[in-house]
């Protein structure tokens, strides 16, 4: 998988699966003159993103998984995630309360780690051995489709709620 490190939303992203492929998007990346990019193998599993709230200074909560579900023949690109109707986000998550409760575990350790304030989120694949890290998101999008207000929802926080206690921090 090529992934740019400098976009977000999935833009750039590119899944590779043979040596043509790979030639044809080096040569896109090449013409678009497009930012670096990371090279990543493909990890086979559930797609998970856990938001993480700093509900006031201090303390951090974690909020429900989400799992991305893409549709046969999409992918979580920008195109399917924006333009199609190739993927479905399930808040909250239909997995188990051991594997939710460690992918929050993983969300807040790392949002600590980081150094983060207010919010963040962390993606991560759900595999057969536990979940693999996949990024953390130190400004995630906050709009009506965005994981973070749905994950708010699911605990029946309002956007309202979250922004005052964001100018309150």
């Amino acid at each position: 998988m090529l992934k740019p490190l400098a976009n977000g939303s999935s833009v750039g992203l590119y899944i590779i699966d043979s040596s043509d492929q790979l030639k044809k998007s080096f040569e896109e990346i090449k013409a678009k003159q497009i930012c670096a990019y990371l090279v990543e193998p493909f990890i086979v599993g559930r797609e998970i993103t856990v938001g993480v709230w700093e509900k006031v200074k201090g303390h951090n909560v974690a909020l429900p998984c989400s799992e991305v579900k893409v549709l046969a023949g999409r992918q979580f690109d920008y195109e399917g995630k924006y333009l199609g109707d190739g993927v479905q986000e399930l808040t909250p998550a239909p997995i188990t309360k051991e594997q939710s409760d460690e992918c929050q575990k993983i969300a807040l350790n790392l949002h600590q780690l980081v150094g983060c304030k207010g919010y963040s989120r962390t993606d991560m694949i759900l595999t057969e051995k536990g979940p693999y890290l996949l990024e953390i998101n130190t400004l995630p999008g906050l709009s009506k489709a965005s994981f973070i207000p749905q994950q708010l929802a699911a605990m029946d926080i309002s956007l309202r709620v979250f922004f005052e206690a964001q100018l309150a921090l």
